[in-house]
C-alpha cells in the first residue's frame, strides 16, 4: 500500500502554495504560473480574499504544522500541475483553505 502524501514530501514551491491557500481560507489565486510541474512565484499571482460576514470565523491551523497528510483536493490539484507541466492557471478557487476549482487554458484533444 502506497503511503499517503504528506506536506513534508512536497517541493518548496508546492509547500508555499499549500500555506498560501490555508492562510487565504476563502477566495482565489489568479495567474499562477506552472513551470516544470511546479508552481512558480517569480511573477507573484494575484490573491483575492473572500470573507464571509455574519458568521463565526474558523481558524485553520494546518499551515503552522510541520507535517500533515494532504487532503484529496490538494493531491488532485498537484495531479493537475503534473498534467499541465508548463502554463498558466487562470484561477484556483479556494474554500476553507482547500482548492475546489481550477481554471486553466489547457488544450484538450478530442
Amino acid at each position: 500500500m502506497k503511503p499517503a502524501p504528506t506536506f513534508a514530501t512536497l517541493s518548496p514551491g508546492r509547500q508555499r502554495l499549500v500555506r498560501l491557500m490555508s492562510e487565504l481560507e476563502n477566495g482565489r489565486v489568479e495567474g499562477l504560473m506552472i513551470c516544470g510541474r511546479e508552481p512558480d512565484f517569480t511573477a507573484p499571482p494575484i490573491v483575492k480574499r473572500a470573507r464571509k460576514l455574519g458568521g463565526p470565523h474558523r481558524q485553520r491551523h494546518a499551515s503552522s504544522e510541520k507535517d500533515f497528510i494532504l487532503k484529496k483536493a490538494v493531491v488532485d490539484l498537484f495531479a493537475e500541475f503534473d498534467r499541465i507541466k508548463d502554463g498558466e492557471l487562470e484561477r484556483i478557487d479556494v474554500q476553507d483553505g482547500l482548492p475546489v476549482m481550477v481554471i486553466s487554458d489547457a488544450r484538450i484533444a478530442y
